[in-house]
């Protein structure tokens, strides 16, 4: 199975509710059924968003030139060259 089998058709945007309060509330109840940890990577994710539209704009997925798949490869790529400078340095700061 791939990624956009797996993830993809089963995501929000598939579903036909587009209205920003709706999806939060499907948002607050997935948010119910999870555990500290699992909220606490939620959180870091939606300030990754926050500071995104900060910088950048709101999210439109829809009218994005950019390409997704690159771009993710391109962060994957440089955090594979931090962790390994981290551990290089031995975790010491």
């Amino acid at each position: 199975m791939s990624f956009d089998d797996d993830v993809r058709d089963r995501g929000p945007a598939d579903r036909p509710e587009t209205d920003g309060a709706d999806l939060a509330r499907r948002l607050v109840g997935v948010g119910a059924e999870l555990g500290t940890d699992e909220l606490r990577v939620l959180l870091t994710i939606a300030e990754r968003l926050k500071v995104g539209r900060q910088r950048y704009g709101a999210l439109r997925t829809e009218t994005d030139p950019r390409d997704f798949r690159k771009e993710a490869f391109e962060e994957l790529a440089d955090a594979c060259v931090y962790l390994g400078a981290e551990l290089l340095r031995g975790g010491r700061r």
